[in-house]
């Protein structure tokens, strides 16, 4: 699937990465597959809905796991794509809440400001 996507067959990539996560449920591979998944959904095959569905699966079996935390930031860039603004905010604020020292905090704060006409945010 990686290679697939290095060489830019998006679709092939996304149909081995769905393969994965059906054939090895839970495991770390198959939960991994999910972000890189979703990453391809929201960036190369503009499909936020999609996108989104991977991230609240990821977040629904392992809401601790490694990559939690970029999950949460994805998860705000596809609402922001599907313009439901009043989720963004909840999840943007969220993604403070649980992950305030990730390497995504400062773009989480910046568009909360955003969100809410250049006040600070949370």
């Amino acid at each position: 699937a990686g290679r697939a996507r290095r060489e830019g067959h998006a679709r092939q990539a996304a149909r081995l990465y769905r393969e994965l996560s059906a054939r090895h449920g839970a495991s770390p591979e198959a939960l991994a597959s999910r972000l890189s998944l979703a990453r391809l959904l929201l960036t190369r095959l503009h499909d936020p809905r999609g996108a989104l569905r991977e991230l609240d699966a990821y977040l629904r079996q392992a809401p601790h796991g490694p990559v939690a935390p970029e999950c949460r930031y994805q998860r705000t860039l596809a609402l922001r794509r599907l313009g439901r603004t009043e989720e963004e905010q909840r999840a943007l604020r969220r993604s403070l809440r649980e992950d305030p020292r990730s390497v995504y905090a400062t773009a989480v704060r910046r568009r909360l400001d955003e969100l809410n006409g250049g006040g600070a945010g949370e």
